[in-house]
């Protein structure tokens, strides 16, 4: 979960695979986070 510019908070899937001292880190899906998501993540708001 983060946020993009500051405006929306996006739910984020990715996968992380590292080899010979490199790391490379696939989006598998993003989409904007519900409002449910949003509660948990930040209650603040």
């Amino acid at each position: 979960m983060g946020t993009v510019g500051g405006i929306a908070i996006l739910m984020v899937v990715h996968s992380i695979q590292e080899a010979n001292d490199d790391e490379e880190i696939r989006i598998l899906s993003a989409r904007k986070a519900n409002s449910r998501e949003r509660a948990i993540n930040n209650p603040t708001h």
